[in-house]
């Protein structure tokens, strides 16, 4: 095995992270979720699609489906609470900081993610096979 294929197996089991890390991620995970339901709560005056998409974004991200997707997607709601006359900044800015550390991080071993795109286990050969 080359120091890439090792390289590229580490990244693949690194993806959906378990046990106490993963429940980290589920917090994370629901805590975006009720701000960006928070945050398109203040802007239902103006409209009910920001908050009738919030709702759906809320629920992919409680699921844990298209994390990253629906982290970044759930950036807009900050954006959208700056329309409203005002705006919870504090919360925003908060919100702001936790899906970007969700897009980052990704959904975790407790999702659809890792159900769907599935958790890798790696079996490394023993080092006795000799391969010719």
């Amino acid at each position: 095995m080359t120091a890439r294929t090792l390289e590229e197996m580490s990244s693949r089991i690194a993806l959906f992270p378990g046990g106490s890390a993963g429940a980290g991620l589920l917090l994370l995970r629901v805590s975006v979720a009720v701000s960006t339901l928070m945050l398109t709560a203040a802007c239902i005056r103006a409209s009910y699609i920001p908050h009738f998409l919030g709702v759906l974004v809320a629920i992919g991200l409680c699921g844990g489906l298209q994390t990253r997707a629906l982290a970044a997607v759930s950036l807009f709601a900050a954006l959208v609470c700056l329309v409203v006359p005002s705006p919870p900044l504090g919360l925003a800015s908060v919100h702001v900081i936790s899906a970007i550390a969700l897009a980052l991080t990704g959904a975790g071993a407790f999702s659809l993610d890792a159900r769907l795109f599935g958790r890798r286990t790696v079996t490394l050969p023993d080092p006795d096979d000799t391969i010719v």
